[in-house]
């Protein structure tokens, strides 16, 4: 007779921690695991987890197999927002958890967030985070940007972010030098709420 799995436990963290940043590679999560599960443990619980079809995995690059919650798992834990990965949103996903997780290394940052475009923001950033400055707190805006897009939807999304108040701040990160300096051009070119919104960054 076959056995139902319904994971508990340190399974439902593991769900949840692989919600909270969409894709994590082993030796990430292993990292972030808040209850210090032994490697070859964490390994066997994430074996289950992908054959009884709660994650699914991909190798990117290095050849590093990701994780990601199927939408079996999605449904199990309510992850808000929550959808299963497509194959073209792995790379930026992964980006910017790096990014997030790289700023909250920073003491000036308390808490972070990797966002989903469900639209119920009018901006739909990648991801926010928040940090005390002269204990006063402040909310940022990131914004990844991996592939080049047209002038009029780059400076929409800059005036979206000018008249939000989601947030006090927003960051766009590239890899490209050429993508940077289109998007300088664009926003410099803009009208008054543009000027305005990058006082608002310089400042």
């Amino acid at each position: 007779m076959r056995q139902h799995f319904a994971p508990q436990g340190a399974y439902e963290d593991i769900l949840r921690l692989i919600g909270q940043w969409r894709i994590l590679d082993f030796k990430t999560l292993a990292s972030l695991t808040t209850n210090k599960i032994e490697y070859p443990n964490l390994l066997k619980k994430i074996q289950k987890l992908e054959q009884t079809n709660f994650i699914k995995c991909t190798y990117l690059g290095n050849r590093a197999k990701y994780f990601y919650l199927s939408s079996k798992g999605i449904k199990l834990v309510g992850v808000e927002n929550g959808y299963e990965m497509a194959d073209e949103n792995l790379a930026h996903d992964i980006i910017t958890g790096v990014v997030l997780r790289g700023l909250q290394a920073f003491k000036t940052f308390t808490d972070g967030q990797m966002l989903s475009h469900d639209g119920a923001s009018k901006v739909n950033a990648d991801a926010k985070i928040i940090g005390i400055k002269d204990e006063n707190k402040f909310k940022i805006d990131l914004e990844i940007e991996l592939t080049q897009k047209s002038k009029n939807r780059i400076q929409t999304k800059f005036a979206r972010h000018a008249m939000s108040s989601e947030s006090d701040y927003c960051f766009y990160i590239t890899n490209k030098l050429g993508l940077y300096k289109s998007y300088c051009s664009y926003l410099s070119s803009m009208s008054e709420k543009g000027k305005a919104f990058t006082d608002n960054i310089l400042s």
